[in-house]
Formats: structure tokens, C-alpha cells, sequence
């Protein structure tokens, strides 16, 4: 039981954050998610468990709960028996809320920003399609800190049984604003995996209808699937500043697999005509269309466009370039030449 929560989790440094906690905390889980817990804490541990609500230490301030059948209805028991204790279930606060931690400080809960966020929006792409980069660009533009919330973390709690997805919708949106800025990213795969390839018009819809903007990302399908096949190789998946020559290097020892890049082309290509179908039900004036081409290389417009699509002002002097991601492709001959290749062979 404790193995798929604390994998999903791992790149949020889940385990660490409960074992960690002080003596005013006390986790009630079952019992083999305890274990794990104990075997991670550090010897001066001094929060207290169980695997029940009875019984609860005197002196306690902070509850966690977790319960991978109906957490919610644990909540709900728990806030009603104990209502001086500040009660946090694991699917839907903490978990929710390390997916909106700063950059760098994965463990670590985020704050709640006073106030609700007054607008919304997404960027919504298949992978390989520069997020990443135009992400960064609008953070750096003063436009919100859209980060990729949706991760298999919150796959993970989406898909549980006894999650009220609404809470734990709520519980992102309300820690993860920025001066009353909600933005997030949602990569094709994630949201696939999360609400099924079915339901992914009708999720896109929901967001719509809470008043979602959406900016939808799109890059030549070649191009999608060499960046994937050589990051696959070199591990280099994003490279900030300056593309270096041992950059250039690395990825032109990568060779040429014709049936390894068909697979690559075939499955963005699958990816992209979901996504396409789930977004062209939408209205049109819900969506703003961003092709890589047109925002790598001209960056500046791209972020005022977002901007005025959002009825904001963009920070355009604030932008620094020499922190955000390169363009891998454009700095390395080998990729576009194995870009060309491919479309010549598909």
C-alpha cells in the first residue's frame, strides 16, 4: 500500500516531509505506511502515530491522515472529533500542496496566498512543445508561476478511490496564485493518464466553465520527436543559458534510429490529434494558439500576447534570458538534420 503513494510521490520528496514532522504532529495511516514512515524518520523524531482516530496524544496541534479508500470521510470524522486540530489529509492538502512548492524547495508545503486567485488560465501542449520554456517566460513577464501541477504525484490522488477531486482542485488553486494569478500546465500524457483520453474534453470544459483561459502550445511533429529521442539519449532535457559546445557534442554522438523515430513521430502525433479534439470544443475565444516556431524566436511579443490575452500588463524589462531554457534544436545541426530526415521519411 505504501510503495505506490511514496513512488508517485517521490520526486516530491513526500516520505521525507511526513518523517520529518515535529512533536506537535500526529499521522494516522495504516499500518505498513507507519513503517515506511519510521524507518525514514531521523532518531529525534517526536510526532506520534496510529492507525485510528482514537486515542490522540494530548498536546498535539496538526493532524495528518491518510487513507486510500475515503479520505475524505476520515476528514470529515476527524474535523468533527477534534476541532482545535488543524487537520491535513495526505491525498487532498499535503500532496496537493508540495505540488506547489517554489522551484527548488521540493519537502516543503506551500503557503496559502491571501485571497482566492481572481483569474485562471493553462497551458495546455503535448511534451516536447518548449512549456518548459514559454512556463519560465511568463513567470519571468510577472505572469503568474505557471508550474506543472498536473505530475503522476496528483495523478496518483486523482485516481483514488474516496478523493473529492473538487477539494483537492481547490487546494491547488488556492495555494498555487500569484497576485491573484492562477496558472498551471497540463501536458497531454498527464491529463491522459488522469481523466482518460475520453474525458478529456469534458475536464477541459470543466476548467472553462471556472473561468479557465487556455494558451495551447504546438511544435512541428519531427521536431517533437527528435527533441524527445535525443533528450532520451543524453538526458539533457533542458539546458538554461548558454548551449555550451560539450552540449553540441554529446548530442552529436546520438545516432540515427529510424524505427526508435518513427515511434517517437507516431505517438506525438497520436497525442496531438487528442489533444486537438479535446480543445476544438471549446469556444475559439477561449483558447490563444502558441507555435514554438513563433515564441522561441520572438519571445518578447509572445509574452505580450499572453499578457493581453489575460487583460494583464507584462514586466517585458524584467525578462531575463540567460536564466531560461535554450533552444536545444536551433544551437545543434544534428537534430535539425535528423529532424529533416524524418519528415522526408514519414
Amino acid at each position: 500500500m505504501s510503495v505506490p503513494l511514496f513512488a508517485a510521490a517521490a520526486d516530491y520528496r513526500l516520505d521525507h516531509f511526513l518523517a520529518s514532522r515535529k512533536g506537535a504532529a500526529h499521522i494516522v495511516a495504516p499500518a505498513d505506511v507507519l513503517q515506511h514512515l519510521r524507518a525514514k524518520a531521523p532518531a529525534d523524531a517526536g510526532w506520534s502515530s496510529a492507525t485510528t482516530l482514537d486515542d490522540i496524544p494530548k498536546g498535539k496541534k496538526r493532524l495528518f491522515l491518510y487513507d486510500p479508500q475515503d479520505e475524505a470521510a476520515l476528514l470529515n470524522t476527524a474535523r468533527q472529533r477534534y476541532p482545535q486540530m488543524d487537520v491535513l489529509g495526505v491525498l487532498h492538502h499535503v500532496i496537493p500542496r508540495l505540488a506547489c512548492s517554489p522551484k527548488g524547495r521540493q519537502g516543503e508545503l506551500a503557503a496559502k496566498p491571501q485571497g482566492a486567485p481572481q483569474q485562471h488560465f493553462a497551458v495546455v501542449c503535448t511534451p516536447r512543445t518548449g512549456s518548459t520554456f514559454y512556463c519560465e517566460l511568463l513567470q519571468a513577464g510577472g505572469l503568474g508561476a505557471p508550474r506543472e501541477h498536473l505530475r503522476p504525484p496528483l495523478v496518483h490522488v486523482l485516481r483514488q478511490a474516496g478523493v473529492s477531486r473538487e477539494q483537492v482542485f481547490d487546494e491547488v488553486l488556492s495555494c498555487g496564485h500569484v497576485g491573484g494569478l492562477f496558472g498551471t500546465k497540463i501536458i497531454s500524457e498527464f491529463l491522459f493518464d488522469a481523466v482518460g483520453q475520453a474525458k478529456a474534453a469534458d475536464t477541459l470544459a470543466c476548467l472553462h466553465e471556472r473561468g479557465f483561459q487556455f494558451i495551447h502550445l504546438s511544435r512541428d511533429l519531427a521536431e517533437q520527436a527528435v527533441s524527445k529521442y535525443v533528450a532520451g539519449h543524453t538526458d539533457l532535457w533542458h539546458v538554461h543559458g548558454q548551449v555550451r559546445s560539450q552540449h553540441q557534442a554529446l548530442i552529436a554522438q546520438v545516432p540515427y534510429d529510424q524505427a526508435a523515430l518513427h515511434q517517437h513521430y507516431r505517438r506525438a502525433k497520436a497525442e496531438t490529434d487528442a489533444l486537438n479534439e479535446a480543445l476544438s470544443r471549446l469556444p475559439a475565444t477561449a483558447v490563444l494558439a502558441a507555435r514554438y516556431e513563433d515564441f522561441t524566436t520572438e519571445p518578447l511579443a509572445a509574452l505580450q500576447q499572453a499578457a493581453s490575452t489575460l487583460g494583464r500588463t507584462a514586466a517585458l524589462a524584467r525578462v531575463d534570458f540567460s536564466t531560461l531554457p535554450a533552444r536545444l534544436s536551433a544551437a545543434a545541426p544534428s537534430m535539425q538534420a535528423m529532424a529533416q530526415r524524418l519528415r522526408e521519411e514519414i
